[in-house]
């Protein structure tokens, strides 16, 4: 049995969102991407050393794109920076390495 989704913006069932902005404010209004951020940035800290977004997406169970999201914000924000590559482990492809600010 296939679920179906509502849209409260259109009022409609149907498709969650129509649009990738639908959805983005549809994440920002829910405060989803802020505490995923909140996680990703504490996630960091923790840490000696930095992480792949690769590594991040597996430890804290999230999906590879809310990760580069979540990080390309942090790095806007000037919470996280990318300094150094490292090979993937399973990818076998080098990733930039994610650090938070201290």
């Amino acid at each position: 049995m296939r679920k179906i989704a509502y849209n409260a913006a259109r009022n409609t069932p149907g498709l969650a969102c129509y649009t990738k902005r639908e959805s983005y404010e549809a994440i920002q209004t829910e405060g989803k991407a802020e505490s995923d951020e909140n996680l990703i940035f504490s996630f960091l800290l923790e840490r000696e050393e930095g992480k792949t977004r690769n590594e991040i997406s597996r430890e804290l169970k999230l999906s590879i794109n809310n990760v580069c999201g979540r990080v390309n914000a942090l790095i806007k924000k000037e919470s996280c920076f990318e300094y150094g590559m490292r090979r993937d482990t399973k990818t076998k492809k080098k990733n930039s390495v994610v650090w938070a600010t201290r």
